[in-house]
Protein backbone atom coordinates (compact mmCIF):
# COMPACT_ATOMS: atom_id res chain seq x y z
CA UNK A 1 0.00 0.00 0.00
CA UNK A 2 1.73 3.25 -1.07
CA UNK A 3 0.83 6.30 1.52
CA UNK A 4 2.95 8.71 -0.38
CA UNK A 5 2.10 11.75 -1.84
CA UNK A 6 1.32 11.68 -5.40
CA UNK A 7 0.61 14.36 -7.54
CA UNK A 8 -2.94 12.79 -8.73
CA UNK A 9 -4.15 12.78 -5.12
CA UNK A 10 -2.63 16.37 -5.07
CA UNK A 11 -4.78 17.70 -7.94
CA UNK A 12 -7.10 15.44 -6.14
CA UNK A 13 -7.37 17.19 -3.48
CA UNK A 14 -7.49 20.43 -4.62
CA UNK A 15 -10.06 20.33 -6.97
CA UNK A 16 -12.44 19.36 -4.69
CA UNK A 17 -12.57 23.01 -2.98
CA UNK A 18 -14.24 23.97 -6.80
CA UNK A 19 -17.66 21.87 -5.17
CA UNK A 20 -19.76 24.75 -3.77
CA UNK A 21 -20.49 22.23 -0.22
CA UNK A 22 -16.85 22.18 0.37
CA UNK A 23 -16.38 25.60 -0.77
CA UNK A 24 -19.12 27.05 2.04
CA UNK A 25 -17.48 24.57 4.81
CA UNK A 26 -13.57 25.94 4.23
CA UNK A 27 -14.97 28.97 4.25
CA UNK A 28 -17.78 29.07 6.64
CA UNK A 29 -15.53 27.15 8.96
CA UNK A 30 -12.58 29.97 9.19
CA UNK A 31 -15.22 33.26 9.32
CA UNK A 32 -17.51 31.54 11.78
CA UNK A 33 -14.26 30.51 14.02
CA UNK A 34 -12.62 33.91 14.06
CA UNK A 35 -16.11 35.49 14.20
CA UNK A 36 -16.85 33.44 17.05
CA UNK A 37 -13.08 34.29 19.00
CA UNK A 38 -13.49 37.88 18.44
CA UNK A 39 -16.82 38.20 20.10
CA UNK A 40 -15.47 36.07 23.03
CA UNK A 41 -12.43 38.55 23.42
CA UNK A 42 -14.08 41.86 23.17
CA UNK A 43 -17.21 40.09 26.02
CA UNK A 44 -19.89 39.77 22.93
CA UNK A 45 -20.32 35.93 23.92
CA UNK A 46 -23.74 35.60 23.16
CA UNK A 47 -23.54 37.05 19.78
CA UNK A 48 -20.45 35.04 18.70
CA UNK A 49 -22.56 31.69 19.98
CA UNK A 50 -25.54 33.05 18.21
CA UNK A 51 -23.97 33.38 14.94
CA UNK A 52 -21.72 30.15 15.34
CA UNK A 53 -25.19 28.23 16.34
CA UNK A 54 -27.27 30.16 13.05
CA UNK A 55 -24.43 28.64 10.83
CA UNK A 56 -24.72 25.42 11.85
CA UNK A 57 -28.22 25.45 10.87
CA UNK A 58 -27.62 26.59 7.72
CA UNK A 59 -24.60 24.66 6.92
CA UNK A 60 -26.69 21.69 8.00
CA UNK A 61 -29.36 22.84 5.72
CA UNK A 62 -27.19 23.54 2.70
CA UNK A 63 -25.50 20.82 2.76
CA UNK A 64 -28.48 18.35 3.85
CA UNK A 65 -28.05 14.85 2.05
CA UNK A 66 -30.35 11.81 2.64
CA UNK A 67 -28.32 10.46 5.40
CA UNK A 68 -28.33 14.19 7.13
CA UNK A 69 -30.10 12.65 10.76
CA UNK A 70 -26.65 11.29 10.70
CA UNK A 71 -24.71 14.35 9.87
CA UNK A 72 -26.50 15.91 13.26
CA UNK A 73 -26.02 13.38 15.43
CA UNK A 74 -21.69 13.06 14.58
CA UNK A 75 -21.71 16.96 14.93
CA UNK A 76 -23.00 17.27 17.81
CA UNK A 77 -21.48 13.89 19.68
CA UNK A 78 -18.07 15.21 18.54
CA UNK A 79 -18.38 18.88 19.59
CA UNK A 80 -19.55 17.25 22.68
CA UNK A 81 -16.63 14.77 23.24
CA UNK A 82 -14.06 17.98 22.21
CA UNK A 83 -15.81 19.99 24.90
CA UNK A 84 -15.18 17.25 27.01
CA UNK A 85 -11.67 17.09 26.48
CA UNK A 86 -10.89 20.61 26.86
CA UNK A 87 -13.28 20.03 30.01
CA UNK A 88 -10.31 17.55 31.39
CA UNK A 89 -7.30 19.69 30.50
CA UNK A 90 -9.64 22.68 32.16
CA UNK A 91 -9.58 20.42 35.33
CA UNK A 92 -5.93 19.52 34.88
CA UNK A 93 -4.80 22.89 34.67
CA UNK A 94 -3.47 22.44 31.20
CA UNK A 95 -5.70 25.41 30.10
CA UNK A 96 -8.02 27.74 31.88
CA UNK A 97 -10.56 30.17 30.10
CA UNK A 98 -9.70 33.56 32.78
CA UNK A 99 -13.39 35.28 31.58
CA UNK A 100 -15.45 32.09 32.72
CA UNK A 101 -16.19 29.41 35.11
CA UNK A 102 -15.22 26.10 34.38
CA UNK A 103 -15.28 24.97 30.75
CA UNK A 104 -17.57 28.14 28.75
CA UNK A 105 -20.58 27.13 26.02
CA UNK A 106 -18.45 29.16 23.35
CA UNK A 107 -15.94 26.32 23.33
CA UNK A 108 -19.14 24.43 22.71
CA UNK A 109 -20.06 26.26 20.18
CA UNK A 110 -16.16 26.00 18.72
CA UNK A 111 -16.33 22.70 18.57
CA UNK A 112 -19.90 22.59 16.80
CA UNK A 113 -18.90 24.80 13.99
CA UNK A 114 -15.22 22.76 13.55
CA UNK A 115 -17.21 19.84 13.23
CA UNK A 116 -19.49 21.09 10.45
CA UNK A 117 -16.10 21.03 8.48
CA UNK A 118 -15.31 17.15 9.20
CA UNK A 119 -17.30 15.58 5.91
CA UNK A 120 -16.35 18.81 4.13
CA UNK A 121 -13.19 20.74 3.65
CA UNK A 122 -11.77 18.77 6.29
CA UNK A 123 -11.95 15.24 4.54
CA UNK A 124 -9.65 16.11 1.86
CA UNK A 125 -6.78 15.98 4.36
CA UNK A 126 -8.00 11.99 6.27
CA UNK A 127 -6.31 10.95 2.21
CA UNK A 128 -3.12 10.25 3.89
CA UNK A 129 -1.94 9.18 7.21
CA UNK A 130 1.07 10.39 8.36
CA UNK A 131 -0.72 13.92 7.00
CA UNK A 132 -3.61 13.62 8.75
CA UNK A 133 -1.24 13.11 12.27
CA UNK A 134 1.17 15.72 11.38
CA UNK A 135 -1.97 18.35 11.07
CA UNK A 136 -3.22 17.51 14.06
CA UNK A 137 -0.48 18.00 16.03
CA UNK A 138 0.13 21.10 14.17
CA UNK A 139 -2.95 22.77 13.52
CA UNK A 140 -4.33 21.59 16.91
CA UNK A 141 -2.13 23.54 19.31
CA UNK A 142 -1.98 26.62 16.95
CA UNK A 143 -5.74 27.19 17.33
CA UNK A 144 -5.60 27.32 21.12
CA UNK A 145 -2.25 29.61 20.87
CA UNK A 146 -4.68 31.71 18.55
CA UNK A 147 -7.09 31.94 21.69
CA UNK A 148 -3.90 32.59 23.86
CA UNK A 149 -2.91 35.71 21.78
CA UNK A 150 -6.05 36.94 21.92
CA UNK A 151 -6.83 36.62 25.93
CA UNK A 152 -9.45 34.39 26.07
CA UNK A 153 -7.13 30.96 27.22
CA UNK A 154 -4.54 30.92 29.20
CA UNK A 155 -2.06 27.96 29.92
CA UNK A 156 -0.94 28.22 33.49
CA UNK A 157 2.03 26.03 33.64
CA UNK A 158 3.48 26.33 30.19
CA UNK A 159 2.62 27.01 26.42
CA UNK A 160 4.92 24.21 24.94
CA UNK A 161 3.96 21.97 27.71
CA UNK A 162 0.23 22.75 26.56
CA UNK A 163 1.20 22.50 22.92
CA UNK A 164 2.28 19.21 22.86
CA UNK A 165 -0.33 17.73 24.81
CA UNK A 166 -3.34 18.96 22.88
CA UNK A 167 -0.86 17.94 19.88
CA UNK A 168 -1.21 14.62 21.07
CA UNK A 169 -4.78 14.89 21.95
CA UNK A 170 -5.73 16.66 18.44
CA UNK A 171 -3.65 13.49 16.72
CA UNK A 172 -6.38 11.03 18.58
CA UNK A 173 -8.60 13.25 16.99
CA UNK A 174 -7.77 13.48 13.90
CA UNK A 175 -6.90 9.95 13.60
CA UNK A 176 -11.05 9.14 15.19
CA UNK A 177 -12.36 11.53 12.04
CA UNK A 178 -9.84 9.69 9.70
CA UNK A 179 -11.57 6.19 10.77
CA UNK A 180 -14.94 7.10 10.67
CA UNK A 181 -14.85 8.93 7.01
CA UNK A 182 -13.35 5.47 5.98
CA UNK A 183 -16.90 3.60 7.42
CA UNK A 184 -20.15 4.27 5.40
CA UNK A 185 -21.62 6.38 8.27
CA UNK A 186 -22.36 8.99 6.16
CA UNK A 187 -23.38 7.18 2.67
Amino acid sequence: MNHHLDAAKVSAYFSKFRQPKVLLSTLGFQVVWWQLLLNVSHGRVALGCLLTLLYVGFHLSVTARPRWHKEVIFIFLFAFLGWCGDFILNILTIQKFPHSLGTPFWLFCLWLNYMTSIYYSMAQVFFHRGLTLFLGFIFGPWTYWACEKIGIIEFPHSALLAGVIQGVVWMTWMWIYRSILKKPFFN
